[in-house]
C-alpha cells in the first residue's frame, strides 16, 4: 500500500470490521518496480461464532487506467470549456456514455456531439479487427454526398489511421484530396477535402478510430483536442461496454454455479420475501422456483410453526447470522431434517443455505 495511503486503509478495513459493514475503498499500491497503481477493493468480513472477524471475503480490481482516462477527460473538458457550443457538446455526449450501456448507442450520441463542436460534417466511428489488422465502420456520416462503398466494408489499418493509432495522436490532413492517402480510398467513396482522425485508447492499446471531415476552413489545433476528448470519452465507453458483458458472463457464472449447487440456495428481503431460489431448493421444499419466489420465507412450513422464522430472522437482525437444525413439512406433509446456514446481506436481503440432513439424523 502506497506510505500516504496506509493509514486510512488501516483506518476504513479496521472501521469495517467493527461495524460489520461492506469494505468498499480506493487505494494506491506501489509495486516493486515503483510503479504506482490504483486499486478498487470490495468486499465483507465473516465473523467467527465469538463475533470475531475470521475472515475477508472481496475483490480487488486495478483501475489505473480507468482513472487515467478520467483524468484525461477532465483535463480535456477544462481546455474546450471556454466555448459555449463545445462545452454543451461535451456534456451531452459524457451523458451519452453514462446514461447507454450500449457502446454503438453511446458512440453514435459522442459521434453527432463531436461533429456539431468541431463543425464537420461527415465522418465514422470504427472498431479495431485486430486478428485481420483492419477496422470496420459502426455507421458512416457522408453529410450531403452520396456513397456508393457498403458502411461494412473492411478498412485496412495504413495511412493516417495507422499513424494515429502508432502515435496514438490525432491526425490532421487539411490538404487531403492532395494527399497520398486519398489515393487509398474505394471507388465510390466520398470526397474529402480535409480528416482529422483521433485514435481510441484503452489499456495503451488502439482499439477503434473517431473519424470527421469536411469542415470549412480546415481543423485547427483546438480541433484536434476536441476530438481526443471525444475519443477519450468513447475510449470509456467501449472499457463500460466491456466491463458490461464480463459482468453478464459473471452473472451467468453465478447463476450456473447457483443451479449446480446441491445445497439449497435461497436469497429473501428483509421482511421474508424470496427473490431467488435455486433448482436444490426447488427439489428440497418440493415447489416449482416460481412459486417460490411468489412467497415469503416466513411461508415455509417448519415443524415449531413460523416462530421458528421469526426466531432466524431475529438473529439475523442482531447478529448477522445463523446456524441451527430443524424440521420442516413439505407440501406432500413429509417431514425433513434441515440444517440451516443464513447471514445478512448489505443491501438488506439474507442468504439462506439448507442441506437435508434427514439420514444424518435417523442414523444418530
Amino acid at each position: 500500500v502506497h506510505p500516504d495511503d496506509r493509514e486510512t486503509f488501516r483506518a476504513r478495513v479496521q472501521g469495517a470490521a467493527e461495524k460489520r459493514a461492506a469494505k468498499e475503498m480506493e487505494y494506491r499500491i506501489v509495486k516493486p518496480d515503483g510503479t504506482v497503481c490504483v486499486i478498487h477493493s470490495a468486499g465483507r468480513f465473516i465473523f467467527d461464532n465469538d463475533g470475531r472477524a475470521s475472515v475477508c471475503i472481496g475483490a480487488n480490481r486495478d483501475v489505473t487506467e480507468q482513472r487515467y482516462d478520467q483524468d484525461r477527460l477532465r483535463q480535456a473538458y477544462e481546455e474546450a470549456k471556454s466555448r459555449e457550443l463545445q462545452l454543451e457538446m461535451l456534456s451531452k455526449s459524457a451523458q451519452a456514455v453514462m446514461e447507454t450501456r450500449s457502446f454503438e448507442a453511446a458512440a453514435v450520441g459522442v459521434f453527432e456531439a463531436c461533429l456539431c463542436a468541431t463543425g464537420a460534417t461527415a465522418g465514422y466511428v470504427a472498431l479495431v479487427d485486430k486478428e485481420e489488422n483492419e477496422s470496420c465502420a459502426l455507421f458512416l456520416e457522408t453529410g450531403s454526398q452520396k456513397c456508393s462503398v457498403p458502411r461494412d466494408t473492411p478498412m485496412p489499418i495504413r495511412g493516417l489511421q495507422a499513424k494515429a493509432h502508432s502515435a496514438q495522436k490525432a491526425v490532421i490532413e487539411n490538404d487531403f484530396c492532395k494527399s497520398k492517402e486519398s489515393e487509398l480510398l474505394p471507388d465510390g467513396h466520398p470526397w474529402l477535402s480535409n480528416v482529422l482522425l483521433a485514435p481510441l485508447i484503452v489499456s495503451g492499446v488502439a482499439v477503434g478510430t473517431l473519424a470527421i471531415a469536411n469542415k470549412t476552413g480546415g481543423f485547427t489545433d483546438n480541433d484536434e483536442k476536441l476530438a481526443l476528448a471525444f475519443a477519450q470519452q468513447l475510449s470509456i465507453a467501449y472499457r463500460n461496454d466491456q466491463d458490461n458483458q464480463a459482468l453478464l458472463e459473471s452473472e451467468y457464472k453465478y447463476r450456473t454455479y447457483v443451479d449446480s449447487s446441491p445445497v439449497a440456495i435461497i436469497i429473501a428481503e428483509e421482511d421474508g420475501a424470496i427473490v431467488d431460489a435455486n433448482v436444490a431448493a426447488s427439489l428440497m421444499f418440493e415447489r416449482r422456483r416460481s412459486d417460490l419466489l411468489s412467497m415469503s420465507f416466513f411461508d415455509l412450513d417448519f415443524s415449531n410453526g413460523s416462530e421458528g422464522v421469526e426466531q432466524i430472522v431475529e438473529k439475523l437482525q442482531s447478529e448477522g447470522t445463523f446456524s441451527g437444525e430443524m424440521k420442516m413439512t413439505r407440501p406432500d406433509n413429509s417431514e425433513i431434517e434441515i440444517s440451516l446456514r443464513a447471514r445478512s446481506l448489505t443491501n438488506g436481503h439474507y442468504l439462506i443455505y439448507c442441506s437435508d440432513i434427514t439420514k444424518r439424523v435417523s442414523l444418530e
